[in-house]
């Protein structure tokens, strides 16, 4: 087969492997282009490696296949010099939706790199994005069982989000035309849609960088992103993933500064996150590096920010949140700062928080209830909780060389203090909170307040 002229060579044509899957080769921009679109198509059909595209308004939209593998090598003609070394990236001309176990390989994120094109009337929509796979509304009974008006196209194994309080269930048989049984009794509680959706399962995006050309922290580029979320990946409704690729210099103007879940995403693997941005001067936004994404891991988060709450991440519940540095919680257009390194991500589990800050409150974090927090380290936080802030019924332990102008940790009621805390400027635990115990020096301590402690 031929594109433009040239023959493409051998290795670059899709061959089967099992399942119904295709893997395939990317080696330089026009290969790129053969499958991803060059942003020129018109009206539909498909690109010229067979992915089925749209267009609307000048924006072209490429579907890659369900349980499509795409091996990238570095780029090595006609690519564009990224923002943030000098290795040659791919351009991304069109917008790309994601189909379920699709996965993108690429082995070293410093050298294979996907570049948004800035110079595009459509740069800030040149992103990849999930869809839900059905949504129907929803009625539970038997304790376990979701009623839909009809369950063809669904299996044993599927994920699906119940939207009235944004819960995920695995299903474990399809009983009827008309009824799905999950793996445990549902929360039918909430003032959500009593809706299911099914969700997209088994991506993996790994070994490669997207270069979102945002001018984030220094680096280059001229997307500003004032009315989306997700600056890099908008990712709602994707489940049991693997998401750790390097996203940097990405931006949107409200959640999510390069992932967003919605609050519909769960059981996602995430890491590697550097210079993003939620929100901006005139928009308040949460999340600098990742927003919505519930039960999920996230590691090696950095250099980040957020114009309201959460410079690192925000809304994601039930979190491993490990090794965050240097990210910053600033005041938003209408509400001050909270949470430098997290927010509002309760029942996690929270490890290394180091060197973050709030121009409000929290400098490592705010509202991390029922939460376990350790090793937070250097955060600043202009007003109140130098490392954690308004983060209740938690375990707090091993605060070291946090600022505040009041406490390291502060207004964390009911809560347990272990561990060692050191050189907190402002002081270690607010006077004012009630305190479920203090654990040091092998001593225990219960007090209803904190007033003449000194750990």
């Amino acid at each position: 087969m031929s594109l433009k002229g040239f023959d493409v060579p051998a290795e670059f044509t899709p061959y089967m492997l099992c399942n119904a899957t295709t893997m395939l080769k990317i080696y330089d921009q026009e290969s790129f282009e053969w499958f991803f679109g060059d942003g020129t198509e018109t009206g539909s059909g498909t690109t010229g490696g067979g992915w089925v595209y749209s267009e609307s308004g000048g924006l072209v939209t490429v579907t890659i296949p369900f349980g499509q593998v795409v091996i990238f090598v570095p780029c090595e003609l006609e690519g564009t010099t990224n923002t943030f070394n000098s290795n040659m990236g791919y351009i991304l001309k069109t917008r790309v939706k994601v189909s379920p176990y699709v996965n993108m390989i690429g082995f070293n994120d410093n050298k294979v790199i996907i570049a948004r094109d800035d110079t595009s009337g459509h740069k800030e929509d040149l992103k990849f994005f999930t869809e839900s796979l059905d949504t129907q509304a929803a009625t539970v009974s038997g304790g376990d069982r979701f009623n839909i008006t009809s369950t063809a196209g669904y299996s044993e194994g599927d994920l699906v989000v119940y939207e009235k309080n944004n819960t995920f269930y695995k299903i474990v048989d399809v009983v009827s035309g008309t009824q799905l049984r999950a793996e445990r009794s549902i929360d039918d509680t909430g003032g959500g849609s009593a809706q299911i959706s099914r969700m997209n399962q088994g991506i993996v995006f790994s070994g490669w960088a997207f270069d979102g050309r945002c001018g984030i922290n220094g680096l280059g580029g001229s997307v500003v992103d004032s009315t989306r979320n997700g600056g890099g990946l908008l990712f709602p409704y994707c489940g049991n993933s693997i998401l750790t690729l390097k996203g940097i210099n990405c931006q949107t103007g409200l959640n999510g500064g390069f992932i967003s879940g919605e609050g519909l995403s769960a059981y996602l693997n995430i890491r590697n996150i550097v210079s993003c941005q939620a929100g901006s001067p005139s928009t308040d936004g949460q999340g600098g590096a990742v927003y919505g994404c519930h039960h999920s891991s996230f590691k090696d988060i950095r250099f980040n920010k957020a114009y309201f709450a959460g410079g690192g991440i925000a809304g994601c519940n039930f979190a491993q949140a490990r090794q965050f540095y240097a990210c910053q919680a600033l005041d938003g257009y209408s509400l001050t700062a909270i949470g430098g390194g997290l927010y509002n991500c309760k029942y996690s589990f929270i490890e290394m928080i180091e060197d973050c800050r709030s121009e409000g409150h929290g400098g490592a974090g705010f509202g991390c209830d029922y939460s376990k927090i350790s090793m937070i380290i250097g955060n600043i936080a202009a007003n109140n909780g130098g490392g954690f802030c308004d983060s209740d019924y938690s375990e707090l332990s091993n605060f070291f060389r946090n600022t505040a102008s009041d406490s390291a940790a502060y207004n964390c009621n009911n809560s347990n203090y272990l561990g060692v805390w050191s050189g907190n400027t402002g002081g270690n635990i607010d006077a004012a909170d009630s305190i479920a115990t203090i654990t040091y020096d092998g001593g225990s301590y219960v007090s209803s307040s904190a007033e003449s402690l000194d750990l």
